[in-house]
């Protein structure tokens, strides 16, 4: 939980980034377009990609790949940029299951299509650490409840909801 005083410093700032950013919309967007690479060398490294900011600037901006890369981690690259744009051509989607499952199946295009673009089911049991992920049976009907809930008109800061969605996502781990 983000305490009283940087929450209000949080909220100042976004209020302050409002202001300035009226107007200029459209170098806005460049500069979101622009810093993709180093968003998805961000995120997949989370992932414990090999791929450099380098490689992936290469394989992004210049459709190079070097030979000794693993080509599952160019198709992570390519599918996560192509999440990203579509995220910044339509900013103001409202969150749904078919959004999800719409950007699992991309994530996943070229990787391993028997998973994508579909909750586990059966004997799909999932296990990261020693968190064991919900049961495949109940994954359709708690991810239903956690983008229900996400959505739903609330006095919760914007912040909090989405540290709480993610929360439930990763505890649900609705993905093989």
């Amino acid at each position: 939980m983000v305490n009283k005083t940087t929450r209000l410093r949080i909220e100042a700032l976004a209020q302050k980034y409002q202001e300035l950013a009226r107007g200029h919309e459209a170098i806005l967007h460049d500069i979101a377009v622009a810093e993709i690479p180093e968003m998805v060398y961000n995120s997949n490294a989370i992932e414990n990609s090999t791929l450099t900011l380098k490689d992936t600037e290469d394989i992004l901006l210049h459709d190079i790949v070097r030979k000794d890369r693993d080509i599952r981690e160019v198709y992570e690259a390519k599918n996560l940029s192509s999440i990203m744009s579509s995220l910044l051509a339509e900013p103001e989607k409202v969150l749904s299951i078919s959004i999800i499952l719409e950007w699992h199946k991309t994530l996943l295009a070229g990787i391993n299509e028997s998973w994508a673009g579909r909750f586990r089911s059966g004997k799909e049991w999932v296990r990261v650490g020693n968190h064991i992920g919900a049961n495949p049976d109940f994954v359709p009907s708690l991810m239903d409840e956690a983008v229900s809930t996400y959505n739903a008109e609330s006095k919760d800061w914007f912040l909090s909801r989405i540290a709480w969605f993610h929360a439930e996502f990763e505890v649900i781990h609705p993905f093989c």
